[in-house]
């Protein structure tokens, strides 16, 4: 992050008050429910120090401490931005791409680990690799998974799934992959998996849309707590994203290896650190906040831009469908 970046400063700022609130929340849970727990309590306070200093350098850097907690939305932010860059953007341009969901029934707490397992377990099964027309779809056929969880409070029960994207050039050998690995999903889990609650469809959303977090992080609350918890636990080394046949090229690799290093010829010009009351950064020595109102009201318009720029792609898109519709109800017209 650059000292330029304004708006991205207020963005971070939203961010680092939401997941110290959640820190703060799944801290206090474990703390009096699991006080064994000490690695996790650890982890907590990790996210509760998460960009707690930022330090300014010369170049105009801002760089600051990361917790990389799957509970904060500021490490969560960044590591999609890594995941768009390194897999996402590479398709885009692609022709044909599909979205795949693959379910199975709600499982409870006693349940949950096993049925993440048997899910991540299905991908390495023999059976779908012996099938020959699957194997040479597999060779070509851009593939990206994610895990996701939605909670039932109620019921205590959890939503777990994976989205897919398949992309490739070919549209009838795209929508093959996708139909021949839900129908192996189905065979494989039996009545576990519930036909209605697959889909196989063609991508028309924002691929943003399919690959964001392990859950939302706004459904953690005080009585989801437990079920955050437990969730976090027995995902614990799970590989939320996983993607083939997409390739880093060497230069690729060498850039994302080198915004890992810090340059430490360049010096620290000044330093902030957050105040919990303040929401806001601060320099001790001279008293002067990170985000002043110059930046807020910068960030107020940037969110109004977005907000006009969505109902102009809205408007658009409408016009684009009623062209279609028009040329379709001309061309029955024109047969009669």
């Amino acid at each position: 992050m650059k000292i330029g970046d304004t708006v991205l400063q207020v963005k971070r700022n939203i961010k680092k008050i939401t997941s110290l609130k959640m820190a703060f929340m799944l801290k206090d849970y474990v703390e009096k429910n699991h006080p064994e727990d000490e690695i996790f309590i650890k982890n907590m306070v990790r996210q509760i120090k998460c960009t707690s200093a930022l330090q300014i350098y010369d170049d105009d850097l801002v760089r600051s401490f990361f917790c990389n907690q799957k509970t904060c939305l500021v490490c969560n932010s960044i590591r999609l931005a890594k995941f768009l860059d390194k897999y996402l953007d590479k398709i885009d341009d692609m022709n044909h791409k599909y979205h795949l969901v693959l379910s199975i029934r709600n499982p409870g707490k006693d349940d949950l680990k096993q049925s993440i397992d048997s899910m991540y377990k299905f991908f390495n099964q023999s059976s779908i690799k012996k099938n020959k027309e699957f194997v040479e779809l597999n060779k070509k056929i851009i593939f990206i998974r994610s895990f996701e969880t939605t909670f039932n409070v109620y019921m205590t029960t959890y939503h777990i799934h994976f989205h897919c994207l398949l992309a490739g050039e070919n549209e009838t050998e795209v929508k093959r992959y996708g139909e021949i690995m839900l129908d192996y999903w189905l065979k494989y889990f039996g009545d576990k998996a519930d036909r209605k609650a697959q889909y196989l469809e063609p991508q028309e959303k924002s691929l943003l849309e399919n690959f964001k977090y392990l859950f939302k992080l706004k459904d953690i609350t005080p009585s989801s707590l437990p079920m955050v918890y437990h969730l976090l636990k027995v995902t614990k080394g799970k590989n939320l994203f996983w993607a083939k046949n997409i390739k880093l090229s060497k230069l690729e690799k060498e850039l994302k290896e080198s915004k890992i290093k810090d340059d430490t010829n360049n010096q620290i010009i000044q330093r902030f650190f957050y105040k919990n009351d303040l929401k806001n950064w601060i320099d001790p020595e001279t008293g002067e906040l990170f985000i002043d109102d110059q930046k807020e009201n910068r960030y107020k318009e940037d969110i109004k831009d977005q907000k006009n720029y969505r109902e102009l792609q809205k408007f658009f898109r409408k016009q684009s469908i009623d062209q279609k519709e028009n040329r379709l109800m001309n061309r029955k017209e024109s047969k009669k």
